[in-house]
C-alpha cells in the first residue's frame, strides 16, 4: 500500500512537471493551444481599452456653421433640437453621460459650429460624480468665458431637476447649483431661464408626468423646456 502511495506521488510529480514545461511552451512558442486559450480568455476577460463613445466621433467631422449650438449631457442629447426649432439653425451638442468637466475637454467641437448663441443644461452627471457645487460652478464660469472669449451669447438654463424618489439628497444640491447659476448670471448680465419652474414641483422634484426614469424627459417635457427657452433662442 505505501509502495503504491508512493509510486503514485512519483506520477503525479512528474505530471506536474511536463505540464508545467508545456505549458512554458505553450506561451513560448505559441503552439497548441495558444490561440485557443486566448480567444477564451478575450471573451472572459476582454483587454482593457478605453472607452469611446461613439456620438462624440461624428463632432470632429460634422460642424455645420449654425446660429444656436444646444450644450449638455443625455438629457440635451436626446432631443431634436432641429426639428423642435425648425425655423433656426441649430447644433445639438449633447453627450450621454457628460459632465462640465467633459465639455471643457471637447470646447473645440463646440466652438468648430461657429454659434451665435449658446444655450448650456449641464450638472448632473457632476453631482452624481460627486462633485461639490463650487467645482461644478467654476467649470461652468470657464466655460461660459470660452465661448464669449468667441463673440458667442450664452443662456444659461437650470440643471433639470431629479424627482425626490429617483435621486434624493442629490436634488438638494440640484438645487443649490442652481441658486448659484441664477445669482452668478444675474451678477453678469447674462440671459438665465428656469427650466424647472413648470417641469418641477418643491415637494416631488422633477414630475412624473414628464419623464419616464426620474432624470431623463419624455417628449412632453421637451415640449414645456422648448416653450420656456423660445424666446431666448
Amino acid at each position: 500500500m505505501l509502495k503504491s502511495r508512493f509510486f503514485r506521488a512519483i506520477l503525479f510529480f512528474l505530471l506536474g512537471i511536463l505540464l508545467f514545461i508545456y505549458g512554458f511552451a505553450v506561451d513560448r512558442y505559441k503552439i497548441f493551444p495558444f490561440e485557443q486559450i486566448r480567444y477564451v480568455k478575450n471573451i472572459i476577460l476582454p483587454a482593457s481599452k478605453p472607452y469611446v463613445k461613439p456620438r462624440a466621433t461624428l463632432f470632429d467631422y460634422f460642424s455645420p456653421q449654425v446660429d444656436v449650438v444646444m450644450i449638455g449631457d443625455s438629457i440635451t442629447q436626446n432631443a431634436i433640437w432641429s426639428e423642435i426649432f425648425p425655423n433656426i439653425k441649430i447644433a445639438n451638442r449633447g453627450l450621454s453621460g457628460d459632465t462640465t468637466e467633459g465639455i471643457l475637454k471637447r470646447m473645440d467641437t463646440i466652438l468648430s459650429v461657429q454659434p451665435k448663441k449658446a444655450l448650456i443644461m449641464i450638472g448632473i452627471m457632476d453631482i452624481y460624480s460627486g462633485l461639490s457645487v463650487n467645482e461644478i460652478i467654476n467649470n461652468y464660469v470657464e466655460i461660459i468665458e470660452e465661448l464669449r472669449a468667441k463673440g458667442i451669447t450664452v443662456v444659461v438654463q437650470s440643471t433639470l431637476e431629479c424627482s425626490k424618489t429617483e435621486c434624493e439628497g442629490r436634488l438638494d444640491k440640484v438645487r443649490q447649483l442652481n441658486q448659484k447659476l441664477e445669482e452668478y448670471s444675474a451678477t453678469h448680465n447674462f440671459v438665465f431661464v428656469d427650466i424647472n419652474k413648470r417641469l418641477s414641483s418643491s415637494e416631488e422634484g422633477l414630475l412624473s408626468r414628464y419623464s419616464y426614469d426620474g432624470i431623463h424627459l419624455l417628449g412632453k417635457g421637451y415640449s414645456v423646456w422648448a416653450e420656456q427657452i423660445s424666446g431666448a433662442i
